[in-house]
């Protein structure tokens, strides 16, 4: 798990200054150690010095060490025989597997590591392309190939772990966060206006996962593989592509449960010590019990579980610690169990640390939480941290938007008898559902609603309202989706990229990496395919998920509804921010894009305000930056 940076000239020369720069903004993600690597006329050549060295090529990489740790593992790592060369930034979950596939292939073949790396380096020379769709895990690379002397680049199949570009005529620039790349590629960062159009309009951050908030800075898209040669041409290719056809096949709540054991232990391995987070409700108990199942796998070092909590009264009704310390207790009794305390509250030093680990506007404040625990968790001396993350999208667990989407779904096609057996649901709320048929007005009644109510909407700089009709259409067809569709589409764009982009900051921001048992691609696959009633109904959310949970867990932890969210306080705490609030909006470059609230800094402030904050903050620190 690291941070990777690289840069491919056409008729000019890149300096590994500029790497450096880059480097200096992935400190935190590769704290073992770092290494440039340069194309010369001898073939690619590790620095041992970097005077006046110019190349058309260079890579970079900033290590955190979690397999072989050892100096065999470190990267850039060069084929001495074949001169390929990879920065790589992840895990291959399944790497002990491929490494036996290469060996019984090629006996005489010769491992210098125990790294998943020199799998991979290894894997490409063995199976070009043909290497990806075999990984389990998560991953972006650069991977120079000697033979073509074409610079290879790819990302894991969900986009867990990230890789930005900036592309001119004469240079393609990649790196694993934005702010490196600006610095390695001297470029003064600008907005992206209908990025911004687009979060407001619909709260949707990351909804095309080749688009950033920064005008001229895309990523390799999940799933795909870029090969550049020296002159710069590009061909892209999908070496993954989930089938979204539905499976009206029943249910299996076993076959769920098997696959779900198995990533769990894949995502064990480990020469690091590994925990777990722990809230009161489904899914981490889930991970928890099937990582304590297997703690004591080869090459695994699971350690326990840690619960995030309040130390004030504000954050009692969202403090899931008693209920989490009782699961602890009943299910897996033998391991640790650490309960971290904080204050709700949205202190003005942690806030701004959070904008700029994100260094993009995000939903909520709540994802402090996730950088607080991360925190105190590497300060703990464990760097491995397994994460429910993606199993609400996947298996249908927001109540209001998917209840209330099903009901409508229902109305709209006169169907009576869902309609009224959803609505017996305690989570169906009425207003929710009067909410979601206003998308489903003619354009001007649903523009002049949404312009009228929303705050969010209300927000829109007048400028910024009237260049971006033409996106309005777009959006109000998205947004009346069947629930089908829109679970589905929730994992692939308009949710999960953005709780993924904002896990990866954060925890790597801590120098720790994030697991996610739910993300391995077979999970994925089998819960694209499943009709929305196995996911929604009158019982609540996360149907067929809580039958597989059964096998391991009691029912009186599978059976209540939805809990309130790990680290749900800090988005009802957005009176705190009073002070800073309206001086975001002072500056020209804000107010070119969003207008003040009509009302806000008092504790009853809706959720809905921080996304103009949050695009405030964002455009006003360009300018500092």
């Amino acid at each position: 798990m690291c941070g990777i940076l690289g840069m491919l000239h056409d008729g000019t020369a890149g300096s590994p200054a500029d790497l450096r720069r880059g480097l200096k903004h992935l400190a935190s993600r590769g704290p073992d150690g770092d290494g440039i690597a340069c194309l010369t006329g001898q073939g690619m050549q590790l620095l041992t010095t970097e005077a006046h060295t110019l190349s058309s090529l260079l890579l970079a990489h900033c290590r955190l060490a979690i397999l072989d740790q050892s100096s065999a593992g470190s990267q850039p790592m060069l084929d001495a025989r074949t001169g390929d060369t990879i920065v790589f930034n992840g895990e291959i979950f399944n790497f002990l597997e491929l490494r036996e596939q290469l060996l019984r292939d090629n006996p005489s073949l010769h491992f210098e590591s125990e790294s998943d790396t020199e799998v991979l380096l290894k894997g490409w020379q063995r199976w070009r392309e043909d290497l990806f769709p075999k990984l389990n895990g998560m991953w972006s690379l650069l991977l120079y190939d000697a033979g073509s002397r074409e610079l290879i680049a790819c990302r894991d199949r969900m986009g867990v772990k990230p890789l930005y570009i900036h592309r001119t005529t004469h240079a393609v620039y990649f790196a694993s966060e934005i702010p490196a790349l600006l610095a390695m590629a001297g470029l003064q960062p600008e907005p992206d206006p209908s990025a911004i159009f687009d979060y407001l309009f619909t709260g949707i951050v990351d909804a095309t996962p080749d688009r950033t908030f920064y005008r001229g800075i895309a990523a390799v898209a999940p799933g795909e593989l870029w090969r550049i040669d020296p002159q710069l041409q590009v061909r892209r290719m999908r070496y993954h592509q989930f089938d979204l056809e539905q499976d009206d096949t029943p249910a299996s709540p076993a076959d769920l449960f098997e696959l779900m054991e198995s990533s769990t232990a894949l995502r064990l391995r480990s020469d690091a010590p590994t925990v777990s987070l722990l809230s009161g409700g489904l899914d981490s108990p889930f991970i928890t019990a099937l990582a304590s199942r297997h703690g004591h796998d080869p090459r695994t070092r699971f350690v326990g579980a840690y619960t995030y909590a309040y130390t004030d009264d504000n954050g009692v009704a969202y403090d899931e610690s008693e209920r989490a310390a009782y699961i602890a207790r009943t299910v897996f009794p033998h391991c640790t169990h650490t309960i971290y305390r904080t204050t709700s509250d949205l202190v003005p030093d942690d806030v701004d640390r959070f904008f700029r680990i994100q260094a993009e506007p995000t939903t909520t404040p709540s994802l402090l939480a996730s950088l607080k625990i991360y925190g105190a968790i590497r300060e703990s001396g464990v760097r491995v941290v397994l994460s429910s993350e993606g199993a609400d999208e996947l298996f249908g667990g927001y109540p209001r938007p998917y209840l209330s989407r099903a009901l409508a779904d229902a109305l709209l096609r006169g169907d009576a008898a869902t309609f009224f057996r959803l609505l017996r649901s305690p989570q169906a709320k009425l207003s929710d559902l009067m909410s979601r048929i206003s998308w489903h007005l003619p354009r001007a009644a649903a523009t002049t609603m949404l312009r009228s109510l929303r705050i969010n909407v209300q927000c829109i700089a007048p400028e910024l309202w009237e260049d971006m009709q033409p996106r309005i259409s777009h959006w109000l067809e998205e947004r009346t989706q069947p629930l089908q569709q829109r679970l589905q589409q929730d994992v692939l764009s308009t949710l999960l990229p953005h709780v993924l982009r904002c896990a990866d900051r954060n925890s790597m921001a801590n120098s720790v990496e994030v697991r996610t048992p739910f993300l391995d691609y077979r999970i994925v696959q089998y819960a694209l395919r499943r009709p929305w009633a196995d996911k929604v109904g009158p019982q609540g959310t996360k149907l067929l998920l809580r039958r597989a949970a059964r096998q391991i867990l009691p029912e009186a932890i599978t059976t209540p509804p939805k809990k309130l969210g790990f680290g749900h306080a800090e988005q009802y705490r957005l009176g705190n921010l009073h002070a800073m609030w309206l001086q975001q909006y002072d500056s020209p470059q804000a107010r070119a894009f969003v207008i003040p609230p009509a009302r806000a800094g008092n504790h009853d402030t809706p959720l809905e305000f921080w996304w103009p904050y949050s695009v405030a903050r964002w455009v006003t620190s360009l300018r500092s930056s």
